[in-house]
């Protein structure tokens, strides 16, 4: 995977080569940013299809090194095994409250 300079933009990678474009809008349609990506028009398919590709190997590449570091390096299977850990608490704290959940409808 060859590595594309860049940087994230509002929870997005944007690469630094490329200037990102605002999408165009069209009459009847709206120019609030909550309205909908819907409602966008693209004007490059090929350029904004690249982008997400882009996008998606970096997050995925990421997401490789951080599982790689935890489950290869001792600081990670120590993080592993604390979140193992805190989740077993929870998981026996649901239990016990379902089992006190149970003894006082019985009561009752």
């Amino acid at each position: 995977m060859a590595e594309r300079q860049g940087h994230f933009e509002k929870g997005r990678w944007v690469e630094d080569e490329i200037a990102e474009e605002k999408p165009t809008v069209t009459s009847g349609e709206s120019e609030d940013p909550k309205a909908g990506e819907a409602t966008e028009t693209v004007d490059n398919f090929d350029e904004k299809i690249e982008e997400i590709k882009s996008s998606v190997s970096k997050n995925l590449n990421d997401l490789f090194v951080v599982g790689k570091a935890l489950i290869t390096t001792e600081k990670g299977r120590e993080h592993l095994s604390k979140k193992v850990k805190k989740a077993e608490e929870k998981i026996d704290k649901t239990i016990e409250e379902i089992a006190e959940g149970f003894e006082k409808a019985v009561k009752k």
